[in-house]
């Protein structure tokens, strides 16, 4: 081997050889590859034999194996949901009276706000603080702290 063939081959080597330790991250190219198979380091057809190329084994078939479930478990909730729409125009088809009274009762609903919920904890304690002091609500907000993490400590 000439001086040139020699330095390119130990680059190859070291590329590969880096790969395999987990120092680089990619493959040696191509011309790498080609100058390693030439002088015999690697071989096309041992890989091919050994399944390194197509990388089957156990880790491909639980990969396969969970796409495939991940697939039906889509597949059949998309089906229930086909389902339920198809009952709900079926029973609007059959039934169209009820369904619009349902529908004007929401849109009612909606006209005059709702059902409203109350006040939350805290701001039902400030405003029992404050009467019960006989302060203003806004001076309530910060004297009612400790009472009010005293109360929810015993929840």
């Amino acid at each position: 081997m000439t001086k040139a063939v020699m330095k390119e081959f130990n680059k190859a080597k070291k590329q590969l050889m880096d790969y395999q330790n987990g120092v680089r991250k990619t493959k040696p190219g191509k011309a790498a590859m080609a100058i390693l198979e030439k002088s015999g380091v690697i071989s096309k057809i041992e890989d091919e034999f050994k399944g390194a190329g197509n990388k089957s084994g156990k880790i491909s078939r639980i990969k396969k194996a969970k796409k495939w479930r991940d697939f039906s478990n889509n597949s059949l909730r998309m089906g229930i949901d086909t389902g339920r729409y198809g009952y709900e125009q079926f029973k609007e088809a059959t039934n169209p009276i009820q369904t619009e009274g349902k529908k004007a009762l929401k849109s009612i609903g909606k006209m005059f706000g709702g059902a409203k919920r109350g006040p939350s904890m805290w701001i039902a304690h400030v405003k029992k603080f404050s009467e019960a002091n006989n302060i203003p609500y806004k001076e309530a907000l910060k004297a009612a702290g400790p009472s009010y993490r005293a109360i929810k400590n015993k929840m």
